[in-house]
């Protein structure tokens, strides 16, 4: 999985804990979370500790 580039969990139960699983998928481009319990601020986090290509 850790080659994955694109990610759909719209509609998911997704929160913002949930989102820490992510960092291992280094490759990642691409994440929607549309409908998902998660918060910006939470997003951006993750983005700037471990997945600056998303």
């Amino acid at each position: 999985l850790t080659a994955l580039v694109s990610l759909n969990v719209s509609s998911s139960r997704v929160t913002n804990a949930g989102l820490q699983h992510l960092k291992m998928l280094t490759n990642l481009r691409s994440l929607s979370l549309e409908s998902c319990k998660v918060a910006p601020n939470e997003i951006k986090k993750l983005q700037l500790s471990a997945l600056p290509n998303l």
